[in-house]
């Protein structure tokens, strides 16, 4: 059994596995970046073989669990059989031959030389015949893929746990807990894609550059718990942080235009949502078929640079023809063909993403680790020197540094000198 073990992390070690598996993660990750994702994929429509490969949805999907498990096993693997070795290294008595050796003349001078640049003798026992500097270099390897492995376990929990889901919402409502989310993706340990809290848009705002393009949209909600309620606000790619969620505010924004339609037998009372114009020189539109099978046509335009309420214009066409039109400037009133239209409120709506995903700590824990793993691998590059003796009975050093030995040369040199009585 524990041959068979054995075989298989050898196997998960193989580098031709391994390429296959971090060319697979690419090719993921590039999906993930290429294509829009659900839920924030909004009205975008990708084509059948992109929905039916789940390559809008690719966090969710069964191969990219099954990826993520596999590398998961090759970094758990690779990290069982480096730490026990990074360990040796730093706690082994004698440290590797050197192609290039020096007699030792003056051993007290060299120990003494040895301590002043940070050498520092290990093993137990005297006398010492190995003395280590930056001994942490030599678990750089392990630190390294330990955050890796981190992150993988990370990006595994949380493919698992996904639970991800939209909210519409205006100025001033309210959505209570256990509302259903919209255009939800939940893993198979996710939670319910529901509100777990009450959640109010208590305002809605946005920034804008000199031109009148939108720079960044930022919405304040307040969050209820049931025993307090907590006020945050919530910008664009700076998602808000909350006890059991997550909230993500999207760039899809807008103003509801409240309208009434009398002329019928019932007034007809409608909430047209259009997006946010992108300048004062664009509008932007939206077509609502009332239940008379006629269409009404909204047209948007604002110009936020000078702080005007945004103007609604409508168009009634029946039979394909226009038969109407309105532009809402200065009346909130207006004929509107066989119909006359009020506008009775303009408000802000918003689109949030609510996420209840878990693993994010793990998954951001593991960039340092990575990050202590790197400057161990790199910025402390472990030298060490090992004392014995010849067959002749002369005492002789062999300095030995794994990686960048060009780089410590005067180091090494310094060594020599020092043990062979030179004043360098």
């Amino acid at each position: 059994m524990t041959r068979h073990l054995a075989r298989f992390a050898r196997l998960l070690r193989n580098r031709r596995v391994t390429l296959v598996t971090t060319l697979a993660a690419v090719a993921s990750l590039s999906c993930v970046a290429l294509v829009p994702q659900r839920p924030s994929v909004g009205s975008v429509a990708l084509p059948g073989v992109v929905v039916a490969l789940g390559l809008d949805r690719v966090v969710t999907t069964w191969w990219f669990r099954v990826l993520v498990t596999l590398a998961t096993a090759q970094l758990a693997s690779v990290v069982a059989y480096v730490a026990p070795r990074d360990a040796r290294r730093v706690v082994r008595s004698r440290g590797p031959a050197s192609h290039d050796p020096f007699v030792v003349d003056d051993e007290q001078a060299l120990v003494r030389v040895l301590r002043h640049q940070g050498y520092r003798p290990v093993g137990r026992g005297e006398p010492k015949r190995r003395y280590l500097k930056n001994g942490l270099g030599y678990l750089g390897p392990t630190l390294l893929h330990t955050g890796m492995l981190l992150a993988m376990l990370g990006v595994l929990v949380v493919t698992l746990t996904r639970s991800v889901g939209l909210v519409t919402m205006v100025e001033g409502q309210t959505l209570p807990q256990g509302a259903v989310l919209e255009d939800a993706v939940r893993g198979p340990l996710g939670a319910p894609a529901v509100l777990p809290y009450t959640l109010t848009l208590a305002g809605m705002y946005a920034e804008f550059w000199d031109n009148g393009e939108p720079k960044t949209y930022v919405g304040t909600y307040v969050v209820d718990d049931g025993l307090h309620a907590e006020r945050v606000d919530v910008q664009t790619n700076h998602p808000a942080v909350l006890q059991r969620m997550r909230l993500h505010q999207e760039q899809r924004i807008g103003y509801a235009f409240f309208v009434t339609l009398e002329g019928s037998p019932t007034p007809q009372r409608l909430r047209l949502d259009l997006p946010q114009p992108l300048s004062p020189e664009q509008a932007t539109y939206k077509d609502r078929v009332l239940e008379s099978g006629e269409t009404i046509r909204a047209k948007c335009t604002v110009d936020e640079r000078r702080r005007e309420p945004p103007v609604l214009t409508l168009r009634l066409a029946r039979g394909g023809q226009t038969v109407g039109e309105a532009r809402f400037e200065r009346s909130a009133r207006e004929e509107l063909g066989t119909y006359t239209a009020t506008v009775d409120g303009i408000r802000r709506w918003s689109i949030v993403t609510v996420e209840q995903s878990r693993g994010y700590g793990l998954l951001f824990s593991s960039f340092f680790v990575v990050f202590v793993g790197a400057v161990a691998l790199y910025a402390l590059v472990p030298r060490e020197i090992t004392l014995s003796r010849s067959s002749d009975g002369r005492m002789v050093a062999s300095w030995y540094a794994p990686r960048f030995a060009s780089l410590y040369s005067h180091e090494r040199e310094s060594l020599r000198a020092a043990a062979q009585g030179e004043r360098s």
